[in-house]
């Protein structure tokens, strides 16, 4: 039984069947998604799987799906600054997200080396389904 995140009015407390999840029939019956947004320029229709057919996540904040060469990413899962050290290509989607907010490169890498997959802030790790790179968002609360 899938119980993680289920955006619908009317979906099922005790959960909801992993294949209707995969196939879309749950999203269909309950009016239903399991992510809030999709990030990424690609096809509606990988907007769809990723929203009505792929198991969702929590996050402190509306949780969202990475793409990347026109898929969904895969969902690693939390990581904090001691996981990411494994995945430099992850650390530096983050420093450019931080970037494009305009943050001054000492605050970026002090909110980079604060990430703590236990505690906050906390970020989401993804890899790539084609080329392998890792993503990631963190949630800066």
């Amino acid at each position: 039984m899938y119980t993680g995140p289920v955006y619908a009015a009317d979906a099922p407390d005790a959960g909801i069947c992993s294949y209707c999840t995969a196939f879309g029939t749950a999203a269909e019956r309950y009016d239903a998604c399991f992510a809030d947004t999709v990030e990424g320029d690609v096809s509606r229709d990988v907007v769809t799987e990723i929203l009505e057919r792929t198991p969702g996540f929590t996050a402190w904040q509306s949780p969202h799906r990475l793409t990347r060469c026109g898929y969904g990413a895969t969902f690693l899962g939390p990581a904090g600054a001691r996981e990411l050290k494994a995945h430099p290509d992850a650390v530096d989607h983050l420093r450019r997200q931080c970037a494009a907010w305009t943050w001054p490169p000492d605050q970026v890498e002090d909110s980079l080396g604060s990430l703590d997959k236990d505690g906050g802030p906390i970020a989401y790790l993804f890899r790539c389904r084609v080329c392998e790179t890792h993503l990631a968002y963190a949630d800066f609360t």
